[in-house]
C-alpha cells in the first residue's frame, strides 16, 4: 500500500572548519507528521574534505561522507560517501565545476519509499556560481 509521507522539521547543525576539512554534527525533530506514528528523532553528521593545493592545473580533489539516523529505522546509519575532482581557475570568475563519484546505502531518505532500503552510486556534474 502506498505510503503518503509528509513533515515539516526543525534541524540544527553545527560545523567546525580543520582546514583543509569541516566536520559537522548536529539532531533534527520532525513534526505535523504522516504518517502520525512515523518515529520524530533523527541525528546527522560528516566530514567534508576539500584539497588546499590543486593537484594538477586548476583542479584540486573534493570528497565527503554525510551520515543519517533516525529513531524510526531503529537508529541504523544511512551512509553518503561523494569524491571527485572540482575545477576552478581566475578565469572562471569564482565559479567552479565538480565531477563527482556518488555512493548511497542505507534507508530510502524521503517518499513514498522512506520505510525501505536503497543503494546506488553514480556519477555527478556540478556547477557552483
Amino acid at each position: 500500500p502506498r505510503q503518503n509521507l509528509s513533515f515539516e522539521s526543525f534541524e540544527l547543525l553545527g560545523s567546525r572548519d580543520f582546514d583543509p576539512l569541516r566536520l559537522y554534527l548536529g539532531g533534527e525533530y520532525l513534526f505535523h507528521r504522516e504518517p502520525e506514528d512515523l518515529d520524530p528523532a533523527g541525528v546527522h553528521g560528516g566530514i567534508e574534505y576539500r584539497g588546499v593545493e590543486p593537484y594538477f592545473g586548476p583542479t584540486r580533489l573534493v570528497g565527503g561522507l554525510d551520515l543519517k539516523s533516525w529513531q524510526q529505522h531503529d537508529w541504523e546509519v544511512s551512509a553518503s560517501l561523494t569524491l571527485g575532482l572540482e575545477f576552478d581557475s581566475p578565469a572562471m570568475n569564482g565559479r567552479r565545476v565538480r565531477l563527482l563519484f556518488e555512493a548511497y546505502d542505507g534507508s530510502a531518505p524521503y517518499g513514498q519509499f522512506y520505510d525501505q532500503e536503497i543503494t546506488y552510486f553514480g556519477l555527478g556534474l556540478s556547477f557552483g556560481f
